[in-house]
């Protein structure tokens, strides 16, 4: 293996995604969506921030892919100060590669480059890496779950006296009044900007909500406006059905802290 290590974004270093996509099924533990390159170019290029370039970090010897730290340029609004910020996804290092300080490399580059960094789903094995180089880490990203119908979930699930006991608990939650609007994703943007005063976020602006949520390749959103007395809030969600399961995920939720109440009954209707 060539011991000369290059370490920058892949546009600038010019490697292929085909390449790269082919180093992501080679060496992810299962199969990953970025082995296909039309999912890869949306995921990493057609991002609005990445304008056409591919801007992951890599680590190559010479031609020989070493790691890639999946990225996508987004500014992370900080006490109302919009920053340079990127968020990281799949991040994954050749085996034959490890010990050889690339991580540290990758993480040094990328904190070089932006002023916040932002990254969920941490390894076991990554996370002594980004705590040395004094990233925060929150040992819990809250998943809500809630569950209408018991017996539909039966086959999927176990559940014990517990569970069965919080499902008939909030079966009939109180309610709000709200009124809900279906709208492009876009068009919710005007509601993140009510955030931005007291609230640290990435970016929702209609370019991003535009390319995540109406030009996914995959999935189909659904955006709502809802409105219980405050200025509104967004709900952005998809629902699917597996074997007369309907499950609905929702994928993002912002706004005025008045409207949440409305929010949660129109996603409980």
């Amino acid at each position: 293996m060539n011991s000369t290590i290059t370490v920058g974004n892949a546009g600038d270093l010019g490697i292929a995604v085909e390449d790269l996509c082919s180093f992501y099924g080679d060496n992810w533990k299962r199969r990953i969506a970025l082995e296909v390159p039309s999912f890869y170019r949306w995921q990493f290029m057609k991002a609005p921030r990445n304008a056409g370039q591919d801007r992951c970090c890599v680590a190559v010897a010479g031609s020989e892919i070493l790691g890639v730290m999946g990225l996508n340029e987004r500014p992370f609004l900080l006490d109302g100060v919009a920053r340079e910020g990127a968020e990281l996804t799949t991040w994954v290092v050749k085996k034959e590669a490890q010990g050889r300080g690339l991580g540290k490399r990758i993480i040094t580059y990328l904190q070089e480059r932006y002023e916040a960094l932002l990254g969920m789903g941490i390894t076991d094995a990554a996370l002594p890496l980004y705590r040395a180089s004094g990233f925060g880490y929150m040992c819990q990203i809250p998943r809500f779950v809630r569950v209408f119908d018991a017996e539909a979930i039966a086959p999927y699930a176990r559940m014990d006296r517990l569970a069965k006991s919080l499902i008939r608990k909030y079966r009939d939650p109180e309610r709000s009044e709200y009124k809900t609007e279906t709208i492009p994703a876009r068009e919710l943007a005007s509601v993140a900007v009510s955030m931005k005063s007291g609230f640290n976020f990435f970016l929702r602006d209609g370019d991003h909500l535009r390319w995540r949520y109406e030009e996914h390749p995959v999935f189909s959103y659904q955006a709502n406006l809802v409105r219980g007395g405050g200025s509104g809030a967004g709900v952005i969600f998809r629902a699917d059905e597996v074997e007369g399961m309907k499950i609905v995920h929702v994928m993002d939720c912002f706004g005025d802290d008045v409207d949440m109440p409305a929010v949660l009954t129109f996603i409980d209707d």
